[in-house]
C-alpha cells in the first residue's frame, strides 16, 4: 500500500499507475508504480528540488504523462514527461496563472486542462490553445472526456447552479447534468470506458467539503452515493486490464 500518495492516474493497460507524494520541502513529486503497489519509480528529477508536480494524466497510448509543475512562484506549467522520466518538455507557460488538472483526449491528440477557473484545449504539439469556458465558472476539479471524443465534463456554475456540466469539446452546447447535493462543493468527474457512468468525488486537498463517492448515470440521469467514507479523485481502471 501506498499511503503517502494522492492524485493517481492509472496507464492505458491498467498495469502501472502515476501518482504525486509529498516531498520533505513540502513540494511534490511524481511517481509511478505497479497496479499491486510495486515497482515505485520517481520520475521527476531530484536535481530540481523547488519544483511541485501535481495533476498528472496518463496519455491514451501510454507514451506520456501531463502534469503541473511550478516552482512555488505565481508562476506554472503544463508539462508532459515520458513514464520513464525522459523527455521533459512545457507545452503551455510558464505563465503567471495556476496551469493544471489535463486530461487527454480519447485520441491522444489534444489535452483539456485548467488555466485558472478557465477550461483550455491545446493539441499535443503545443499548438491551437482555445478558451473554453468563461472566467470563475469552473471550479478546481479535473475534466473528463467522454469515451468518444465529443463532449467534456466539469464541475462549475455556468448557468447558475452548481454542478456537473457537459460541453461540446470546442466549447459549445453547455448544458448542466445535475445540481450539485447538498453540502457538496466541488467534484470531480472521471468517465467510464464505455460512456455511460461518471465516477465523482471531491478534490484531494479540500477535506472540508465532506464530500463522499458518488456515480452518475449518463444515459439514465441519476446520481446515485456509493459510499459514506471521504475519498478524493477516484478514477476507473481500463477495460484492458
Amino acid at each position: 500500500m501506498i499511503a503517502d500518495g494522492i492524485q493517481p492516474a492509472w496507464s492505458p493497460d491498467g498495469s502501472r499507475f502515476v501518482f504525486a507524494r509529498e516531498t520533505g520541502a513540502g513540494d511534490f513529486d511524481l511517481y509511478v508504480a505497479n497496479a499491486d503497489g510495486t515497482g515505485v519509480t520517481l520520475i521527476t528529477a531530484k536535481s530540481d528540488p523547488v519544483l511541485s508536480e501535481l495533476d498528472p494524466a496518463w496519455s491514451p497510448d501510454g507514451s506520456w504523462i501531463a502534469f503541473h509543475s511550478d516552482d512555488g512562484s505565481d508562476e506554472s506549467t503544463l508539462t508532459l514527461i515520458h513514464p520513464d522520466g525522459s523527455g521533459r518538455v512545457d507545452i503551455v507557460g510558464p505563465r503567471k496563472a495556476n496551469i493544471g488538472r489535463p486530461s487527454w483526449s480519447p485520441d491522444g491528440s489534444t489535452i483539456a486542462f485548467r488555466i485558472e477557473q478557465v477550461v483550455y484545449t491545446i493539441r499535443v504539439d503545443g499548438s491551437d490553445l482555445r478558451e473554453l469556458t468563461s472566467p470563475d465558472d469552473v471550479f478546481d476539479a479535473p475534466s473528463a472526456w467522454t469515451p468518444d471524443g465529443r463532449h467534456i465534463l466539469y464541475w462549475g456554475d455556468d448557468l447558475g447552479p452548481l454542478g456537473l456540466y457537459r460541453m461540446t469539446a470546442t466549447g459549445g452546447n453547455i448544458t448542466l447534468l445535475f445540481r450539485a447535493p447538498p453540502g457538496v462543493k466541488v467534484l470531480s468527474p472521471d468517465v467510464s470506458s464505455d460512456g455511460r457512468w461518471v465516477l465523482l468525488a471531491g478534490q484531494w486537498d479540500s477535506p472540508e467539503t465532506q464530500t463522499r463517492l458518488f456515480v452518475f448515470d449518463l444515459r439514465g440521469g441519476q446520481l446515485y452515493q456509493l459510499s459514506d467514507q471521504l475519498v478524493s479523485e477516484p478514477r476507473w481502471r481500463p477495460v484492458s486490464s
